[in-house]
C-alpha cells in the first residue's frame, strides 16, 4: 500500500497562493480530439479578443407532429440499432416568428435546422441573406450563449458527447448526422437521425468567410480561451470535437432544456441541532466498503470520499483514509485501463480523450465519476441558499481561515474560525488536501474533487473549496497529481 507524508502547515499565505496548481490560469485551452486540428488549416489560429453581450429577450413554444420511440443509447463506438422511425416537431421562436423542425435523438431534443435568429455579432455567409435561409446565421461565441429561444439552450460539451454517443460515437457521428444533400464532392451524409447537418462555412476573426459546403461547425458552452464546437467534413464519416476562438462565427443547433438541470435548487436539510436531508448507502462490491449517501436536488452523491484501493492511488495512513478516503491521479480516477467500464479508457496523463459519458471511473457499480456539467448543477443547486462552499465543507476540521487586511488583502490565518463549512446539505467536504506528485499539499484548508471533464491534455477539470473560500471554484488541475473522488449515482 502507497503512503504519504505530510508537509507542515504554513499558518499565512496570500489568497493568490492559495489554490494549488490547479487556481492558475492555464497556458492552453481545448486541442483537437483528433489528429486534425482547426490549426492545420489554411487560414491559420487566431487570437482572441473579449466581447460584452448583449441578451436576447425570448419566448418559444413547441408542438409535436408526429411521435416514435427513441433511438437506442450507446456509449460505444458502434452504430447502435436505429429507430424505426424519426420523432419529428416544431419549435415557433416567439422573438421573429420563425419555425424550426425539430427531432428527438435518444433522451435529446434538438432543432433539425441551424438557428437563424439575429443578434449582434452574428452574420450571413458572405453578408448574403439567402446563405442565412438556406444555413441559418453564424455567431461569435458570446452572443450565441444568449441566441437560443426560452426553453432551449447551446449544448455543454457532455451534451454533444451524448449525442454522439448516442449515434455510434465518433468515427460514424459524421455519416449519420449530416444532411443527404448540399456537402462538396458527393460528401453528404446518410442522415438517419433527422439531425441534418448542413455545411454553412464559418467565418474567421477577420471577418472573411470559408468553406461553404465543406465544414458544419456547431457552438457548445464549455472551454476557456478555445471553446468546444462540434465539427464534420465533407470528405470524411468521422465527427470531431476541437477547441477554436471565440471570435469565429459558427452555427448553432439550439438543444431543449440544456443546461435545465443547472436551475434545480436545493433546500437546506441540516442545522447544528437538526437533520432531515435524505440519506442512503452504497456498497462497494469489490471490497465490501459501504458508503454513506445523500440527496442534493436531482443528484445522489456519496457523502463520503471514495476510498477502494487501485493502482495510482494514494494513502496517508490506513486510519486516515477511512476517515477521509483515498487521492487518485485523474487516470486512475477514470480508469484508464477500462477495467470496470469503456468509458474513460486511455484517458491517462498527456492523452486528449473523449470520454464515453457517463464515465464509471473507479466508482462503484452503478455511481460515476461526475462530469463538469454535474460539478455545476451540485454548485448551482447549494448556491442559491448562499455561498455554495461553506454549504458543501464540513463544520469540522477546516484549519484558519481568511481575514481583510488593510487595503483589500485578503491573507489565511490559522488562528481564523470562518474557514469551515454549515454543512448543510449533508456533503461534508473535508479538507483533505491533495497530493502534488511529490508531497501533501494544503491539508486542512483545501480540498479538491475530480471530474470526468478533460481541461487540455495535461490537465482535468475539479471542484475546488478551501478555507479561504466562502464559495466554490471549477477549476483545473495536473492529471498527475491525486486528489479525492466523490462518486454520483447513475441516473434511474
Amino acid at each position: 500500500m502507497k503512503h504519504l507524508g505530510f508537509l507542515a502547515l504554513a499558518f499565512t499565505v496570500f489568497l493568490a497562493a492559495c489554490g494549488d496548481d490547479s487556481s492558475s490560469s492555464p497556458v492552453n485551452d481545448p486541442d483537437s480530439s483528433s489528429e486534425l486540428s482547426s490549426s492545420e488549416r489554411s487560414e491559420g489560429d487566431p487570437s482572441s479578443t473579449s466581447l460584452s453581450s448583449d441578451k436576447a429577450q425570448s419566448s418559444s413554444s413547441e408542438q409535436n407532429t408526429s411521435s416514435s420511440s427513441d433511438a437506442v443509447q450507446s456509449s460505444s463506438s458502434e452504430a447502435p440499432e436505429l429507430p424505426a422511425e424519426i420523432t419529428y416537431g416544431t419549435l415557433t421562436d416567439d422573438r421573429d416568428g420563425k419555425t424550426y423542425k425539430t427531432v428527438v435523438i435518444g433522451k435529446q431534443t434538438w432543432m433539425a435546422e441551424n438557428l437563424n435568429f439575429e443578434t449582434r455579432f452574428s452574420y450571413c455567409y458572405e453578408n448574403n441573406d439567402e446563405n442565412c435561409a438556406k444555413y441559418g446565421r453564424l455567431y461569435k461565441w458570446e452572443f450565441a450563449m444568449e441566441a437560443c429561444p426560452a426553453g432551449w439552450g447551446v449544448p455543454s460539451l457532455e451534451e454533444f458527447q451524448v449525442l454522439v454517443a448516442t449515434v455510434g460515437g465518433l468515427p460514424i457521428a459524421g455519416k449519420v448526422l449530416k444532411s443527404t444533400e448540399g456537402w462538396k464532392d458527393g460528401g453528404n451524409g446518410t442522415d438517419e437521425y433527422g439531425f441534418s447537418a448542413l455545411p454553412a462555412g464559418y467565418m474567421q476573426e477577420d471577418s472573411t468567410f470559408h468553406n461553404v459546403g465543406e465544414y458544419a461547425q456547431f457552438w457548445s458552452t464549455s472551454g476557456t480561451t478555445k471553446m468546444y464546437q462540434l465539427e464534420f467534413f465533407f470528405d470524411r464519416d468521422s465527427s470531431y470535437l476541437f477547441g477554436i476562438y471565440r471570435e469565429y462565427g459558427l452555427s448553432v443547433r439550439c438543444l431543449k432544456g440544456a443546461g435545465a438541470a443547472n436551475e434545480v435548487k436545493a433546500t437546506p436539510c441540516k442545522t447544528d441541532s437538526t437533520d432531515t436531508c435524505e440519506y442512503g448507502s452504497v456498497k462497494d462490491d469489490r471490497d465490501g466498503q459501504t458508503y454513506k449517501t445523500v440527496k442534493i436536488a436531482s443528484q445522489w452523491w456519496m457523502a463520503q470520499n471514495l476510498n477502494y484501493e487501485t493502482e495510482n492511488s494514494y494513502c496517508t495512513a490506513d486510519s486516515i483514509c477511512a476517515k477521509v478516503g483515498r487521492f487518485y491521479t485523474w487516470g486512475a480516477a477514470m480508469d484508464s485501463a477500462g477495467k470496470w467500464s469503456e468509458g474513460g479508457k486511455g484517458c491517462g496523463d498527456d492523452n486528449t480523450c473523449m470520454p464515453s459519458y457517463p464515465v464509471r471511473g473507479v466508482c462503484p457499480s452503478g455511481w460515476h465519476l461526475p462530469s463538469k456539467d454535474e460539478l455545476e448543477i451540485l454548485r448551482t443547486a447549494v448556491g442559491e441558499f448562499g455561498p455554495a462552499g461553506t454549504l458543501l465543507k464540513s463544520a469540522d476540521g477546516w484549519i484558519g481561515g481568511f481575514v481583510n487586511k488593510a487595503g483589500g488583502l485578503i491573507v489565511y490565518d490559522s488562528l481564523a474560525t470562518n474557514g469551515k463549512g454549515s454543512d448543510n446539505f449533508g456533503f461534508t467536504a473535508l479538507p483533505t488536501g491533495y497530493w502534488d506528485e511529490i508531497v501533501m499539499q494544503d491539508n486542512g484548508f483545501v480540498t479538491t474533487f475530480w471530474s470526468s471533464s478533460e481541461y487540455e491534455p495535461s490537465r482535468a477539470t475539479l471542484l475546488y473549496l478551501s478555507a479561504l473560500m466562502e464559495n466554490t471554484m471549477i477549476d483545473s488541475g495536473s492529471k498527475g497529481s491525486a486528489r479525492s473522488v466523490r462518486c454520483v449515482k447513475d441516473a434511474d
